[in-house]
């Protein structure tokens, strides 16, 4: 046998069998840990977008097309450079450029992903290591046979995946010592593992059994991937204690609309059409307040029918970490389920709205659609994703939330579900009012076609500087803002009028309780203020309540303050079940007791928000009574309104009505004596949900 090999007759032939060997096994395990296995373990994560998930079977295409000549050019590159000496350097350098190829298409994602310098040489030094490794391996045959147990490309793809694996779905988060230990004693099993069975093979031993496990793995992650994703797991035989004849219940939340933006209630500009036909057979309520100003303690209000105070899913100054719903307060969703109902979720808002806070409870199906990028920033680096983003021409400044067309749409399959008989809760939450303010067309630039461009960083960059009062909002600014906020909203309003009609279809409609509400407002620059979660002020607080009961036909218009508190209690009264003591607010059907009791609503300040601005540290509360609002902060600043008279809060009333302010005082402090903190409080926002705020947006 001869053992030099000249350069001229290089094997074009093997160094492309070789790259299709590691590319196919390397593709295979990773398209099936991206697209199938993080699919099964969050299920609650979907991308509904068809096209992505085939696009992803296109990227596997890509690099097993581009992959093999990449690994045989680098291989060519090689044997001129350095001439091997014999046939076992020359297969080292062949499988050695494969694995160069893998490694250095890896390590760039991984450098894209890290921010500083430290943990961009902490994540690169596995691939780099392993790159060391088969150049030396590529220059000795006795090196080549002794590294071999690394090289190998079953060894090689589980080395480089496991790590990044488990950081992402395995591993706590935040856990830094946890994180290391037990990745690095999972590295060296799989490599003490490798070594028994490749130890002191030549370079190229056993190349078919990887390339028929590809072909096994990839087969079945398409088989298993695209049917459970083409599946809604809803259960579909009645629950014990199911009552067919109890109405479906809808609750429908349009994230960050403030009411007096909507033509429903007055506002000049027709942004809601949808909602003054679905008005027509429900009951408008005019003032309606919401008992936080920012997603997740209104939410938690909505869905325990608490207070932010005792539901305690908020930031306490100076504690950073965000409140889960206590176990001692269960949810609208496991009212529900006790009572028979299937119960289903289908949320836009990611960051604020995730399962593990405790909005997932009692939901047989608690779905976060995510967009493509959105999905990409919060799972393990991938060479596919990374490159399936470039071929649908998806970047990051592309909208972060999924739009409500897609929301509907998947609303839309499970409503044949619906028709088995078993009662049904579905909540829906949509965040087209939401920034970045970015509607698709026809509704994109509806009411302004604007002379800016804005991108995120240049719009968080104005909040800050107008949040610590060094700069205002210019009219032009304020103009063009609005506009686009109001063109989500009508966009927003367009995709409910596809919900109602698709619940009309389907039957649905009439005997169902459907509540149409938001959680928050949206500022514009109004005292120094930018976006929500900021002030108790009419602008945060003041949100579109429209409740169609079943089998209501005519419009009933309320004037009265309720309180986004009273929505579970309403829940119950309609479906005939009894209200626990515990609940806060009253059934909204009791129109006439509902202005004779105060309402609260209480701000909690963003944590991101406290270095802006000592004020931002400040606990704002509210508590509406008579046509009057009285506002107290826990450094005692005091301001006293009379909405009737003054909607827009510009004239402090605390010193001409001095009696009624001392009687708002006194409730207002007595409530906040009732204060029992859960005894079960738990920490719900961790390092893993940190990086999901990042990645939408809401952290800089």
């Amino acid at each position: 046998m001869e053992q030099a090999v000249n350069p001229r007759v290089f094997d074009w032939r093997k160094a492309w069998w070789w790259g299709v060997v590691y590319w196919a096994f390397y593709g295979a395990v990773e398209y099936a840990l991206a697209d199938t296995v993080a699919e099964w373990l969050r299920p609650e994560g979907t991308v509904p977008f068809t096209e992505y998930w085939l696009v992803g079977v296109a990227a596997l295409a890509f690099w097993l097309l581009c992959g093999p000549p990449m690994a045989a050019l680098c291989a060519r590159i090689w044997f001129f450079v350095v001439p091997p000496r014999n046939t076992e350097e020359a297969d080292a350098r062949m499988t050695g450029s494969a694995v160069i190829t893998v490694l250095a298409a890896f390590g760039l994602v991984l450098a894209r992903r890290s921010q500083g310098l430290v943990p961009t040489v902490l994540a690169l030094a596995v691939p780099v290591a392993l790159a060391a490794v088969a150049l030396i391996a590529g220059w000795n045959a006795r090196w080549a046979r002794w590294t071999w147990f690394v090289m190998n490309p079953v060894t090689l793809t589980v080395a480089v995946l496991l790590r990044p694996w488990m950081y992402f779905y395995v591993l706590p988060k935040g856990d830094a010592v946890v994180q290391i230990s037990f990745s690095s004693l999972a590295f060296l099993s799989v490599l003490a593992l490798s070594w028994l069975f490749f130890r002191g093979k030549p370079a190229g031993w056993g190349d078919r059994f990887p390339l028929a496990a590809a072909g096994c793995i990839v087969t079945a992650a398409l088989i298993l991937g695209f049917g459970s994703r083409a599946r809604i797991p809803l259960p579909g035989t009645p629950a014990d204690g199911a009552r067919p004849h109890h109405p479906n219940v809808i609750l429908i939340t349009l994230d960050t609309v403030r009411a007096d933006h909507l033509h429903l209630y007055g506002y000049p500009r027709q942004t809601t059409p949808q909602l003054e036909e679905f008005a027509r057979q429900a009951t408008v309520f005019r003032a309606a307040v919401s008992a936080a100003d920012w997603t997740a303690p209104s939410h938690a209000t909505m869905m325990t029918g608490l207070y932010a105070l005792r539901h305690g899913v908020r930031y306490d100054y100076p504690d950073v970490r965000l409140g889960h719903i206590p176990r001692s307060a269960p949810t609208l969703a496991e009212t529900l389920q006790h009572y028979g109902y299937r119960t289903a979720a289908l949320v836009a808002n990611r960051a604020y709205l995730a399962p593990e806070i405790g909005f997932g409870r009692g939901f047989d199906l608690y779905r976060v659609p995510a967009t493509p990028v959105a999905l990409e920033n919060s799972r393990m680096p991938s060479v596919l994703r990374s490159t399936r983003l470039r071929l649908m021409g998806i970047t990051g400044a592309d909208l972060p939330y999924v739009s409500g067309t897609k929301m509907v749409d998947e609303a839309a399959t499970l409503l044949g579900k619906w028709k088995l008989g078993q009662p049904a809760f579905l909540f829906m939450n949509l965040m087209d009012a939401h920034w970045p303010y970015n509607p698709p067309p026809p509704f994109r630039n509806r009411f302004v076609s604007p002379k800016k461009a804005w991108t995120s960083t240049e719009f968080y960059e104005m909040v800050k500087l107008v949040d610590e009062e060094k700069r205002t909002v210019t009219p032009e600014e304020r103009r063009e803002l609005v506009a686009a906020y109001d063109s989500g909203i009508a966009y927003a309003d367009h995709e409910l009028g596809r919900l109602f009609g698709m619940l009309r279809e389907n039957g649905l409609f009439d005997n169902s309780l459907i509540i149409v509400t938001a959680d928050h407002g949206e500022v514009f620059g109004e005292r120094s203020l930018m976006e929500h979660g900021v002030s108790v002020y009419q602008d945060q607080v003041h949100v579109p309540l429209i409740v169609k009961y079943p089998g209501q036909h005519t419009r009933k218009d309320v004037d009265v303050t309720v309180s986004l508190v009273d929505l579970f209690p309403t829940v119950l009264d309609v479906i005939g079940a009894p209200a626990p003591r515990r609940l806060a607010g009253i059934t909204l059907r009791k129109a006439d007791q509902l202005g004779a009791r105060p309402v609260y609503s209480e701000s909690y300040a963003l944590w991101q928000k406290w270095g802006v601005e000592e004020r931002f540290a400040d606990v704002e509360r509210a508590v509406y009574l008579g046509g009057l609002k009285m506002v107290l902060t826990t450094r005692g600043r005091r301001e006293l309104y009379d909405l009737a008279a003054d909607p827009n809060e510009t004239r402090d009333l605390i010193a001409s009505k001095p009696e009624q302010a001392a009687q708002l005082e006194r409730l207002l402090r007595t409530w906040q004596q009732n204060y029992v903190k859960p005894g079960d409080q738990e920490l719900g926002m961790g390092q893993e949900a940190v990086d999901r705020l990042k990645s939408l947006g809401y952290v800089q």
